[in-house]
Order: C-alpha cells, then sequence, then structure tokens
C-alpha cells in the first residue's frame, strides 16, 4: 500500500509511519528555520529530545495520530511559521509532553512588521482628517455658489 502520494503527503493513519514522518518534518522545520533566519524561542532546538517521538506515536489515540498526521501534512502543503509552530505545538505537548518550542520572526522581521502597524494607524488618521477636510470644503464652496458669490 502506498504511504504517500506524490504531493508527499500522508494518507495512511499507520503510528509507526506517522512517528517516522514526523522525526522528518522535525529536519524539514529545522530547515525551513535554517533558510529564513527563524529562531526558536529557547535559543537553541534540543535535538536529544526528537529521539523518542516514534515510541511516544505508538501510545497516541487515533484521533491524535490524525490530527499529527494533519499537522505534518499542513506544514508540507505550505511552509509557514505558522504551520511550523501548529505540529511544534502538537508535538510538544500532546506527545513528548514538554514546555513549547515554537518558532520566532528575527528582529529586524518583527521591526518591520511593528512599523506596519504604525504605518496603518497613521493612514487611518489621515483618511479621516482628508474627510472631514473635504466635508468642510465642499460644504463651504456650494454655500458660497448657492448665494451667488464668487469662488476665488
Amino acid at each position: 500500500m502506498e504511504i504517500l502520494t506524490e504531493n508527499n503527503v500522508i494518507v495512511e493513519n499507520n503510528h509507526k509511519t506517522i512517528g517516522e514522518e514526523a522525526i522528518k518534518t522535525v529536519q524539514e522545520i529545522i530547515d525551513f528555520a535554517k533558510f529564513n533566519d527563524y529562531s526558536f524561542n529557547n535559543s537553541q532546538m534540543p535535538y536529544d529530545i526528537w529521539d523518542g517521538i516514534n515510541s511516544k506515536v505508538l501510545k497516541l489515540s487515533l484521533n491524535e495520530v490524525r490530527k499529527l498526521k494533519n499537522a505534518i501534512n499542513n506544514f508540507r502543503k505550505k511552509q509557514t511559521i505558522r504551520s511550523a509552530n501548529i505540529f511544534l505545538h502538537f508535538v510538544t505537548n500532546k506527545v513528548l509532553n514538554i514546555p513549547t518550542i515554537k518558532l520566532e520572526y528575527p528582529a529586524k522581521q518583527l521591526a518591520i512588521i511593528k512599523s506596519r502597524k504604525k504605518y496603518v494607524e497613521l493612514r487611518k488618521a489621515m483618511l479621516e482628517a482628508q474627510k472631514t477636510y473635504k466635508e468642510e470644503k465642499g460644504d463651504y464652496y456650494k454655500l458660497r455658489l448657492a448665494k451667488g458669490q464668487k469662488v476665488s
């Protein structure tokens, strides 16, 4: 029976297979983090804890295995920091029972995100002021034209 489809998506709910794929996914996340200069919330990723995934996945219920499979498939379909953190959260909390490990943006990207929020707020205030200005200007000149006064 085929375990993976052509899109590298797991279709089988076998505990052993899911455990092996979880280990591969952890390595993919580490490579993803290095490529994008992301960091883990505790300065380094503890590599030794991932060795126990296989044996602990065997103890999971079928529903939890399905959730783990979905987390793996979501990361493989679209590699984002969100999908990686969802997978890491599930593995650290449900499988390994350790404090959550997650990816974080680099400091430069966090500064850009903060600047963007500030820019959007200021743009909103500018649009409000522009709307008020146009209403007042329009009312003033319309009234002058209605009275027959010249608009200079």
